[in-house]
């Protein structure tokens, strides 16, 4: 089975990859609750109005820390009000 999995609903997937990054980002934010179950697939469901529905799977396993160095820069550039980092 895919034991227990983070589903996130969206309107589109027009973010394509950096999906994997916002879901890897939840995934961390809820692994420290040390009492919730260990995630193991991370999915983005989109729902049309005319009852279609596509699921999509993200496995990168490169998500995670992606998602962290675009967090660290975010902060940096927050703390020295940079737009770049060159």
């Amino acid at each position: 089975g895919f034991g227990v999995s983070l589903i996130d609903v969206k309107r589109s997937f027009y973010a394509g990859p950096a999906i994997g990054l916002q879901l890897a980002g939840y995934q961390k934010l809820m692994e420290q609750d040390k009492t919730a179950p260990k995630i193991k697939n991370r999915f983005a469901l989109q729902l049309n109005a005319d009852g279609k529905y596509r699921l999509m799977h993200f496995k990168d396993p490169n998500d995670a820390s992606v998602f962290l160095a675009c967090l660290t820069t975010h902060h940096w550039k927050e703390k020295y009000g940079k737009h770049d980092c060159a």
